[in-house]
């Protein structure tokens, strides 16, 4: 269980990475990608059982009440909190002040996400809201903006991402009862109830079994989300600014021209090589990344099975739903369109394409959602 930056071995990120030396930081980035392997390990350990556990509680619940589908089940796993849930609410009682302040709303409102911290700069009541916002990015912010590439700055960085979510929050009126916590745990307990009044005339080891996987399940769908936020977006931001410490040392030092050219190098040069000509690598790097960049990269490399692999198991189950779903569209369905499924199940509806949080009121009941 990961329960927080320390917890998982991160006080080398506390460093005062400005402090070091060169050798000393070369030093610290091979620290850091060797704990990075430990991280690496344990996200795919957490993964793994979080999918198996809330896998074996949706097909029970299937088998036990008829009719029931995959997304009735997980209306007994909603409403816990999580850090992204946290972080998502704190988010929107700061576009709560910035709606109670009418210079900086009219920022929001009006401006381009990439224009709106040059913009508070300009005035007394700007620049105090900047502070919460900064407060809030201090907090929250530490992830890429394109997630685990290294080379992409982070929101703390480049708040663009995190701006664009405040001037969709900024839009929407007060009533947002999804925003606190307890209106989504009062449905989940009225489905427990429910299913457990359902389960009232079947033998105890079925409904031990039940409050068993009901309880894994739960656990599960905060720990998926509570990992993202802790693996997923906070120790990697530190590996970032590890890297672009280095960076800028070495562009400090007419080795390379930019910061950012760092990740144009790999560890072994930068551990051992910094005799090399670097200038040339990394333009010679750019050119190559360039170029396949506008290259067409095959659907598959090898040759297509002929038969679809044997369901193995539980675990196989778990694995193969959602994104890594086996696909079992024929040549003759080349006109349907193919994406990752939200829920389970079929449904029809208009198809409302919906690109950005701020297009989100145009959502109607009955529509099926597609989105990035």
């Amino acid at each position: 269980m990961v329960r927080g930056d320390r917890g998982v071995g991160l006080d080398f990120a506390y460093s005062n990475l400005r402090g070091m030396s060169l050798q000393q930081l070369r030093a610290h980035l091979v620290e850091a990608l060797r704990r990075t392997e430990r991280i690496v390990d344990l996200h795919h350990e957490i993964v793994l059982a979080v999918l198996y556990a809330m896998s074996q509680f949706e097909e029970m619940y299937c088998e036990l009440f008829e009719g029931a589908t995959p997304l009735d089940a997980l209306r007994l796993t909603q409403g816990f909190d999580n850090k992204t849930l946290e972080g998502d609410r704190a988010l929107w009682h700061l576009s709560r002040t910035a709606r109670s302040i009418p210079e900086v709303f009219s920022i929001l409102s009006e401006g381009a996400a990439s224009e709106v911290v040059s913009a508070l700069e300009k005035s007394a009541v700007g620049k105090s809201f900047l502070v919460d916002m900064q407060a809030w990015l201090a907090q929250y912010g530490q992830r890429l903006n394109s997630l685990l590439d290294l080379s992409h700055p982070s929101w703390i960085e480049d708040p663009a991402s995190a701006i664009k979510h405040l001037q969709a929050y900024v839009t929407m009126p007060d009533l947002r009862p999804e925003m606190e916590p307890g209106a989504l745990a009062a449905e989940r307990e009225e489905a427990v109830s429910e299913a457990r009044a359902r389960l009232a005339g079947y033998p105890q080891p079925v409904v031990a079994q039940f409050e068993t996987l009901l309880k894994a399940a739960q656990v599960a769908a905060v720990i998926h989300e509570d990992h993202n936020v802790w693996i997923d977006q906070r120790f990697f931001y530190h590996i970032r600014l590890i890297c672009m410490e280095i960076g800028a040392r070495l562009a400090q030092a007419g080795i390379i021209e930019t910061a950012d050219d760092v990740f144009y190098l790999t560890l072994d040069e930068l551990r051992n090589k910094l005799d090399v000509p670097m200038k040339q690598i990394v333009q010679e790097r750019k050119t190559e990344m360039d170029h396949f960049s506008h290259v067409t990269p095959p659907p598959m490399l090898g040759t297509m099975p002929g038969a679809e692999m044997p369901e193995s198991g539980p675990m196989d189950r778990a694995l193969f739903k959602g994104e890594l779903g086996r696909s079992n569209q024929s040549s003759s369905e080349m006109g349907n369109v193919i994406g990752l499924p939200g829920s389970a199940g079929v449904a029809r509806g208009t198809a409302r394409v919906i690109l950005s949080l701020a297009d989100a009121g145009n959502l109607q009941p009955g529509d099926v959602l597609v989105t990035a």
